[in-house]
């Protein structure tokens, strides 16, 4: 079982109202796994009840459904994230490879521009997603 948040404020109070939620839940499951009747009425009002409240006040703070709408769960912002930290990495540990045959006989100039398209190219991936995987 989860340790209590004991923080204060709306959104730890709404953390703490999901997971007695949870627990209601579960607790209705197992009551209705005993075959006791009663016990199963009770859990499963018990359950009701605070299903209703969380709706009640998720419903009565609009910047609590902005946020759920908005919300994205952490495990897939860090999975994207390492992807597109992979893809350009890949992308500049290649320049060593794929510019030396560009490179030879260049002047200056030509040696900066080659150099300054390569690495454009590179962060080109991050604004047009290419580091994504397609599924």
């Amino acid at each position: 079982m989860p340790a209590f948040n004991d923080t204060p404020g709306l959104l730890a109070a709404i953390q703490r109202l999901r997971a007695a939620e949870i627990q209601a839940a579960e607790d209705y499951r197992l009551a209705l796994s005993t075959g006791d009747a009663d016990l199963a009425r009770a859990k499963k009002k018990d359950w009701l009840d605070l299903v209703e409240s969380l709706r009640k006040v998720e419903q009565s703070n609009p910047d609590i459904q902005k946020a759920n709408a908005q919300t994205l769960p952490v495990a897939d912002v860090e999975r994207e994230t390492a992807r597109m930290v992979n893809a350009f990495r890949v992308a500049l540990e290649s320049l060593p490879r794929s510019l030396p045959q560009k490179l030879v006989g260049a002047d200056q100039v030509a040696i900066q521009e080659t150099l300054a398209q390569a690495v454009n190219e590179a962060l080109g991936q991050l604004h047009t997603k290419e580091w994504t995987v397609k599924e």
